[in-house]
């Protein structure tokens, strides 16, 4: 990978005056979940990664606890098979907590019985492989408006397709 191409990735934009969303990124594949949260990084981000659903959920425990959705994340994107509870299961849970906060679900084993269920709970769902870009678009467009002032375009690199 080019210098220049590295630096387009790490680059950040200018701070604003707006917090940027809260992002997890909830993935048992190191590679895959290191790449995510690079590429969400070089748009304005600032993810937190963790590797496993029992994580994830105690990143979301305290806004679920208290009933205050804004004290957690604002996205949350996880794979849909992890070792022990599922992000499907985590996504399934969180909307009879009446969590509002936005879901992108992510899977190398489409199923469509799981897709419909993660739309149903109004997810977006990616089957790998996917192009990394299209997911920080869809990122970009689950973001709270007005949070994220993203001015540095993503890289299209042959080497940006998602692949686990």
């Amino acid at each position: 990978m080019s210098t220049s191409l590295m630096a387009r990735w790490h680059r950040r934009p200018p701070p604003s005056s707006a917090r940027p969303p809260r992002v997890i990124v909830a993935d048992d594949d190191d590679d895959l979940r290191a790449l995510v949260v690079t590429a969400l990084r070089g748009a304005g981000y600032q993810p937190v990664a963790v590797r496993n659903g029992a994580e994830l959920l105690d990143r979301m425990r305290d806004a679920l606890l208290s009933g205050a959705p804004s004290r957690g994340p604002d996205l949350i994107i996880t794979d849909v098979r992890m070792p022990g509870l599922t992000g499907l299961g985590i996504l399934l849970g969180a909307r009879q907590a009446r969590w509002p906060g936005s879901f992108i679900l992510m899977t190398a084993y489409p199923d469509p019985h799981i897709r419909e269920e993660a739309e149903r709970c109004g997810a977006t769902f990616f089957s790998k492989p996917f192009e990394i870009d299209d997911l920080v678009t869809a990122v970009l467009s689950l973001a709270p408006q007005g949070k994220v002032r993203s001015t540095v375009p993503l890289p299209r690199r042959a080497t940006s397709r998602v692949t686990r």
